[in-house]
């Protein structure tokens, strides 16, 4: 599967490397496998890249970005986020 896979990852790098590299406060949002439905309000957020099964609901995803603009604790990282439920 990852030949197939190649060369969107290599586009995903590629886009990240340029924010990295824009001068500019940045925060990279990476969910796991979107759903719909409404927020859970509960999900865990890591720094670290792991293999990590789950969804999280688009809900979630929009909660995390406005917390990212109301606070400097994500600025410079690349957030991994998954819901608590799958």
């Amino acid at each position: 599967m990852s030949w197939l896979l190649k060369i969107p990852f290599v586009d995903h790098e590629r886009q990240e490397q340029l924010v990295r590299e824009s001068g500019l406060d940045w925060v990279i949002a990476r969910p796991t496998r979107l759903r719909g439905g409404p927020a859970q309000g509960q999900y865990v957020r890591k720094t670290d890249i792991e293999p990590v099964p789950g969804s999280i609901s688009r809900a979630d995803v929009a909660a995390f970005l406005v917390e990212a603009c109301e606070t400097d604790a994500w600025v410079g990282k690349a957030v991994q986020l998954r819901g608590v439920r799958a």
